[in-house]
C-alpha cells in the first residue's frame, strides 16, 4: 500500500460551524478529502490485483467460461425487461392512473408545473405581495472533481 490508511493519518479539525468559516480552512480539507478518495481507491485497485493474483489460471478460465455462458441471456432478459417497462409506462401515461399488480406497482404522477423566475422576479418587483407566496428550498452542497 501507498501509506497508512487515511483514519490513521493525522485528523483535521472540523469546521466551527458556529463561528466564521475560513475559506482556506474549507480547501484544505478539500485537498484532504481528495488525497482520502485517491487512497481509497488505490485500496480498491490492490485488493482486485491480489484477488486476481491468488486465481490460479485453471480456475480463472473456469470463472470465464461460467460468466460468458450467462452473458448472452442476461443481455436478452434486461432487453426484454426494458421493453416491457417502456410498454407499461406508456400505458400508465395513457390511463393517467397508477395500476398495482401483485408483485409491481406502476404509479402515475402528475407532471410538475414550473414557472419562470426570472419572470416572476420581475412581476414581483412592481407587486411585492406576490413575495408572500414564493418559497426558497434550503442550500446544499456537492463535492465535485475539478476538471
Amino acid at each position: 500500500m501507498t501509506g497508512a490508511f487515511p483514519a490513521e493519518r493525522e485528523h483535521i479539525q472540523r469546521l466551527n460551524i458556529g463561528g466564521e468559516v475560513d475559506e482556506n480552512e474549507i480547501i484544505a480539507k478539500l485537498d484532504q478529502l481528495a488525497v482520502y478518495r485517491e487512497d481509497r481507491a488505490q485500496i480498491e485497485r490492490e485488493k482486485v490485483l491480489r484477488l486476481a493474483e491468488s486465481i490460479p489460471p485453471e480456475v480463472q478460465a473456469a470463472l470465464d467460461a461460467v460468466k460468458a455462458e450467462f452473458d448472452i441471456p442476461l443481455s436478452v432478459s434486461a432487453e426484454m425487461t426494458g421493453e416491457l417497462e417502456a410498454e407499461i409506462k406508456d400505458a400508465i401515461l395513457e390511463l393517467q392512473s397508477s395500476v398495482k399488480g401483485s408483485k409491481l406497482h406502476a404509479v402515475w404522477a402528475k407532471g410538475r408545473t414550473t414557472w419562470s423566475t426570472d419572470g416572476l422576479e420581475g412581476y414581483a418587483l412592481a407587486h411585492p405581495e406576490l413575495l408572500n407566496f414564493q418559497k426558497v428550498g434550503a442550500a446544499s452542497v456537492s463535492i465535485r472533481e475539478v476538471k
